[in-house]
């Protein structure tokens, strides 16, 4: 329902990734995904920064109901990641 236009500015092959896009809602779309290792795995951060094409003061509370959205995405996604990924124990 909406329209992208993705562009990868960055990246750290296996460790890091940045999209600076446009959408047709979004003036500016920003998702940055790092992967931190750890001894027992790895941690998957996301962090999304965008601004709407209409002022956000059309609709009050507009970019809040989208920030939470846009958790709720990211919060199902690692979840899925986990599901495909699990922890493979210790390989010694």
């Amino acid at each position: 329902f909406d329209y992208d236009d993705i562009t990868i500015a960055e990246v750290d092959q296996g460790r890091r990734f940045l999209e600076r896009s446009t959408m047709l809602s979004m003036r500016y779309w920003s998702h940055e995904r790092t992967v931190v290792p750890h001894a027992e795995g790895c941690e998957v951060r996301d962090q999304v920064s965008f601004r709407t094409r209409f002022p956000s003061a059309w609709i009050p509370g507009l970019e809040a109901a989208i920030a939470t959205m846009l958790r709720a995405i990211f919060r199902h996604r690692h979840l899925r990641l986990v599901t495909l990924f699990p922890a493979l124990g210790n390989r010694d």
